[in-house]
């Protein structure tokens, strides 16, 4: 939706939304919006000029209200900068009306305006981040999806519904996962090989799958550079070899480094095989050659989809550089322009980036990339390495660090996410200076509706724009407001940073429950929190307290962390529900919110019950008061969660009735799993 659309959400009167050339068309002066990139500013007013401080994706604001109808100037060096302008001038509106620091383009104005009262305007608005990029995890526009009739245009439509969402957010780029095959290099499932060079096929698929697939792909791709936003296809370097690949192209497989449950880590390439290495160099071309509407390509390393065949693990370092190399060649002979981003940079072996000069003689149009924290994890330590080459370098490769939007099922995890990363790059950053260039976001949902996760989404890009003066729990109460309205509003945001404070010291270990846990690791309730025990680390469940029967002095500590924090996740829940009938909109969200916030404060109780029935083991009477109690709870967790309308898992389709049945399924198992056990 543009600029017009927007406009007809907040007032009734219509406003036309007009270029520079348009303007000089008008045989009547009347109220309107001239949008002009800097080819064309002079056209409009040869007294307006950019500041040599304003970025491409940065925009200017002026009103002209000498006139008998006012005009609103919106400029961008860039397209990209003038649509950024259009949609910032929109929540300039709603931050006018509404007395709101924090407003988003998404929300609405309570009623809307018979007119605009435009005051004078001179605004620039310029990003702290010229690198603001979303990695859709599990997002790979795989074959095997845009070829099935029943997901293709559910992949399209949540593709399309993403891209609209960063259009409209400032976001610069989109990079894709390609979680959709045997590899997690998907390159060779989405493009033809030329067959003198390669006669045997690369992939399952046939050359009329792979068209098919890749029409619909190219489709995406070209919505989404003509909404603004540059599409890049990833693959992890060098991914593993496929069924295919070792029947066909033994020499490029050999025995892999990584141990792994699922045994894809041991698929490894032969990363000392010089025709692999030009392998994957062609393969680059290709997809260069028949995907032109890509706009660049993002190489991933890192661990185990990236782990050297035993014979070349100690060349590492060494090798992962040639392929990269060989592949940011090929797509530069193929198309000059090629962006890439490169990542997991911590990979290479290189911490001073001795290897960029090779990069950059290359290309111009590099961005080095690294996770924050450890792999996913979110804290306020992004471990930003202190050597010069990663702070404050103008030598024109873009860093970036990327953060994490957890949305394993049921975290409400709003405030802790984005305040840790406002604590974590103000460790860094210095005003007037783009110490780190941009922090891209991997976010783990494809919701963008009812899902109460999305603020935090915003948040994070918000954060981005400009990290000094982002406030967060102004922001939530801000937005709150907007949500559900200006009497029950404060009152939510005021449960939710109870919530947040309360989880935040909760999830980092699940309060001491899961031995080993840190902040790399915490995402997933239903694998550590979840179900009936089980031998693995993640599968045990309850019995991670079960099996600390032997240490009571670690029971009664977890005991002690969950009753710590009880008491701000009931008042959360006290506050949520006092405002049940005060809400005006986003009802579905508010519920979500609601019952959330109560299947926690279940879950934290039950635990509480758990401890205390081992703790009570010799004590019949007593163990069977709190195992009855244990149940009791996880019965009310159950009918919370079963209330949830927007229940997800990382990676996975929005099937939310699915993934909740799943969810109670596992509950139901613990359940059974106790009642045969230990009552008796």
């Amino acid at each position: 939706m543009g600029c017009s659309t927007y406009l007809g959400n907040i007032t009734t009167t219509e406003y036309k939304v007009i270029n520079t050339k348009q303007s000089k068309q008008l045989k009547t002066p009347s109220t309107f919006i001239v949008l002009s990139t800097a080819e064309h500013i002079k056209e409009w007013d040869k007294n307006i000029s950019f500041p040599d401080t304003l970025k491409d994706t940065g925009y200017i604001i002026r009103s002209i209200t000498d006139v008998k109808n006012p005009i609103i100037f919106i400029a961008g060096k860039t397209g990209k900068g003038v649509l950024n302008g259009a949609y910032g001038f929109i929540e300039e509106i709603l931050r006018k009306e509404s007395g709101k620091k924090f407003v988003d383009i998404d929300f609405n104005l309570e009623s809307k305006l018979p007119t605009l009262s435009i005051p004078p305007l001179n605004i620039i608005d310029n990003p702290y981040s010229s690198v603001m990029g979303m990695e859709l995890d599990g997002f790979g526009l795989d074959n095997k999806s845009l070829l099935n009739p029943a997901t293709s245009e559910y992949m399209v439509n949540c593709w399309k519904n993403l891209v609209d969402w960063c259009c409209r957010h400032k976001v610069n780029f989109i990079t894709n996962w390609p979680y959709g095959g045997e590899s997690m290099n998907d390159f060779p499932n989405i493009v033809i090989l030329d067959r003198e060079k390669y006669p045997k096929a690369v992939s399952p698929f046939t050359d009329d799958e792979i068209r098919k697939a890749a029409k619909i792909r190219r489709e995406c791709l070209q919505y989404t550079s003509d909404n603004g936003v540059d599409p890049y296809l990833m693959t992890y370097v060098p991914g593993w070899y496929t069924t295919t690949i070792r029947k066909n192209y033994p020499a490029y497989c050999r025995e892999g480094s990584h141990d792994d449950s699922d045994g894809f880590g041991s698929r490894a390439f032969d990363w000392g095989n010089n025709d692999f290495h030009t392998f994957l160099a062609d393969l680059t071309e290709a997809v260069v050659k028949q995907y032109p509407e890509a706009k660049g390509l993002h190489f991933r390393v890192w661990g185990g989809e990236s782990a050297p065949d035993v014979a070349n693990k100690h060349r590492k370092a060494e090798l992962i550089q040639k392929m990269i190399k060989g592949m940011v060649t090929s797509a530069v002979d193929t198309r000059e322009n090629i962006k890439f981003v490169i990542s997991e940079y911590t990979e290479f072996g290189d911490k001073d980036l001795t290897y960029l000069p090779q990069l950059k003689a290359l290309s111009p149009n590099i961005i080095i990339h690294r996770k924050w924290d450890e792999d996913w994890g979110v804290s306020n330590n992004p471990r930003i390495p202190k050597a010069p080459a990663w702070l404050n370098t103008n030598d024109g490769v873009k860093r970036g660090v990327s953060m994490s939007i957890p949305n394993e099922e049921a975290i409400p995890l709003w405030f802790p996410t984005v305040r840790f990363y406002q604590e974590g790059m103000l460790k860094y950053l210095k005003k007037g200076e783009e110490t780190i260039n941009g922090w891209p976001v991997n976010y783990r949902d494809w919701h963008t509706d009812n899902c109460d996760n999305t603020l935090n989404l915003t948040a994070v890009m918000k954060l981005s724009w400009d990290p000094f003066d982002f406030d967060y729990k102004r922001y939530y109460e801000d937005s709150f407001y907007f949500l559900f309205g200006k009497e029950s509003g404060p009152i939510a945001a005021r449960a939710a940073n109870l919530s947040s404070e309360a989880l935040c010291d909760f999830l980092y270990d699940y309060g001491g429950i899961v031995d080993g846990m840190d902040s790399k690791n915490y995402l997933n309730i239903t694998k550590a929190l979840i179900g009936k025990p089980g031998k693995s680390r993640y599968g045990k469940y309850v019995g991670h307290i079960l099996e600390k029967e032997s240490r009571p002095e670690d029971l009664l500590n977890i005991k002690v962390r969950i009753a710590r924090v009880l008491p701000m996740q009931e008042e959360a829940v006290r506050l949520l529900r006092s405002i049940t009938d005060k809400v005006t909109g986003n009802r579905e969200m508010f519920e979500n919110m609601l019952n959330v916030n109560e299947a926690w404060l279940y879950l934290l109780k039950s635990r509480i019950a758990a401890v205390d029935f081992v703790l009570n083991k010799d004590n019949v009477p007593n163990s069977k008061k709190y195992l009855e109690e244990f149940l009791h709870l996880e019965d009310m967790l159950a009918e919370k969660v079963n209330l949830l309308t927007n229940t997800s898992a990382q990676s996975m389709f929005d099937k939310t009735e699915d993934i909740k049945n799943g969810f109670i399924r596992q509950i139901r198992q613990k359940q059974e799993y106790m009642r045969k056990t230990y009552l008796k």
